[in-house]
């Protein structure tokens, strides 16, 4: 970490995109300076965009808040259910059902 990097081995994939080929795709290139702008994508099994996150260069990106939107992406697949605002693993979810939802908006504090 002292020399820029990410400070030890990775156990996720990390890419390169020298062609460009990625940031074009996704739309990640800042126009004015020819560049890519700072990205990071969740892509499901099937390739399918799950989430997408772009910071300009001053901004950098929040590692803890990615994997919280990736293992509620896993679970929501996993189990039917929608995770709200700020949700990680073992706190209440909701029933995507018009009547079923209300349980979970009936617990909550104003």
């Amino acid at each position: 970490k002292s020399d820029g990097g990410l400070g030890g081995p990775l156990n996720f994939p990390l890419l390169a995109d020298p062609g460009l080929k990625l940031i074009c795709a996704y739309g990640a290139q800042d126009l004015e300076e020819v560049c890519s702008i700072r990205a990071t994508y969740l892509l499901d099994p099937e390739g399918k965009l799950r989430h997408m996150s772009l910071n300009e260069d001053p901004c950098g990106r929040n590692i803890d808040e990615f994997l919280r939107i990736l293992k509620a992406c896993q679970f929501a697949e996993e189990h039917g259910q929608v995770c709200p605002v700020n949700w990680k693993p073992g706190k209440k979810t909701i029933t995507p059902d018009p009547e079923k939802k209300l349980d979970y908006f009936a617990d909550q504090k104003d």
